[in-house]
């Protein structure tokens, strides 16, 4: 009981001091919050007042009195094997483990939160504050079937109907049957086999027979006539119609 008021009456002198200024009050503050961290073996100090979020764990001097370094430190993973080995020991509490993996497990669940680091500008050594990160709540997949809004559901559909072949290809056939009822395909009726179509056969006589021009006859006599002229006198040079002409 002792301990725990002088633990009070350290805490209430430090904390009327915080109203004066002077670099020896904050040395004297120091002193006394020094005092108390030795007493913390006697009596549990409260975390409001005494906690490493309010003053250094080394030196026992309050963040808002010395200067200090803040800065986060994220955490590390969990190995498959390392998770596995906690899985265990969180489904069977009651099985005996051995000592090299409960510290292991215990130390990698530390390692994973991340921490803010406080460094203390009187003894220069870190202050750790171990905070959990969120968890994030992954998105259920969703089916195939739920997935499917109600415009897939119009594109489907309009997918679907196709259009019936034209067997035409657009011709407009005068004459023939319309294209509506060509495209419709009854299949009650059973189809009819088509007559078979014998070519005729175009007699000997009736046949087309080509024209055969006749050959000109050439005048032998008058041939000879003009071969003895040559033969006697010579006669003047004439033009190759000339020569044809007078052949015939």
């Amino acid at each position: 009981m002792e301990s725990m008021e002088t633990v009070k009456h350290l805490w209430n002198v430090n904390q009327f001091m915080t109203q004066l200024k002077s670099p020896l009050v904050t040395e004297l503050q120091m002193f006394y919050m020094q005092k108390c961290k030795n007493l913390s073996n006697r009596v549990e100090l409260p975390q409001q007042n005494f906690g490493p979020s309010v003053a250094c764990s080394h030196c026992g001097s309050l963040w808002r009195k010395v200067d200090h370094q803040v800065r986060i430190v994220s955490g590390k993973r969990m190995s498959k094997s390392v998770k596995k080995i906690v899985r265990n020991m969180n489904e069977n509490p009651d099985q005996k483990i051995p000592r090299v993996r409960a510290t292991l497990a215990s130390k990698s669940i530390k390692n994973e939160m991340s921490r803010l680091v406080i460094k203390c500008s009187v003894c220069s050594k870190n202050t750790e504050l171990p905070f959990k990160k969120k968890s994030h709540l992954k998105p259920n997949k969703l089916n195939n079937s739920q997935t499917e809004t109600p415009q897939s559901n119009r594109s489907n559909r309009k997918r679907k109907k196709k259009k019936s072949k034209d067997k035409t290809a657009g011709l407009n056939i005068s004459g023939c049957t319309p294209v509506s009822q060509l495209n419709k395909k009854d299949y009650s009726k059973t189809p009819t086999a088509s007559p078979v179509i014998t070519p005729k056969t175009i007699p000997s006589d009736k046949r087309l027979s080509t024209p055969h021009k006749k050959p000109k006859k050439l005048n032998i006599e008058r041939l000879k006539r003009i071969m003895e002229n040559k033969t006697t006198a010579p006669a003047k040079r004439k033009n190759l119609h000339s020569f044809l002409a007078e052949l015939y």
